[in-house]
């Protein structure tokens, strides 16, 4: 009796440390770390200056993009001023594409490991591009 006990103990102590491993393997960064109101600005390449911009990032994978440059009354801005978007994550690759036109704008930001900071890239075809910067 007391040996079944102890081969049981030591099974349940096998699977478990089995469970915890596996767990570990596959875990990943939940998508809701994302989620919430960024702000920040934008640069575009071969020119100066900082833009103000926000993004409204929603669970599901959509979100809102506004211009912020004159104000943060999302309520109350302009239809050309916010863009709806899309996004994914990748453990801490964020990216986004949104845009009221035909050709798209797509970002490509890393998001910091406590969330509240992402900095990257943002682009509409091949040549207008620059940086981004976003704090949660």
């Amino acid at each position: 009796m007391k040996r079944t006990v102890s081969l049981m103990a030591f099974a349940m102590i096998l699977l478990a440390s089995c469970k915890k491993e596996n767990q570990d393997k596959n875990e990943s960064t939940p998508a809701s770390s994302v989620i919430g109101f960024w702000v920040g600005s934008y640069t575009t390449n071969g020119m100066l200056g900082n833009n103000k911009y926000a993004m409204l990032i929603n669970a599901g994978g959509t979100g809102r993009v506004y211009d912020i440059s004159n104000g943060t009354d999302t309520a109350t801005m302009s239809p050309h001023k916010k863009m709806n978007l899309t996004w994914t994550l990748d453990g801490n690759i964020f990216e986004t594409t949104y845009g009221n036109g035909a050709i798209p704008i797509n970002t490509k930001a890393t998001v910091n490991d406590s969330f509240s900071n992402m900095t990257g890239t943002w682009s509409v075809g091949a040549n207008e591009k620059g940086t981004i910067t976003l704090n949660k």
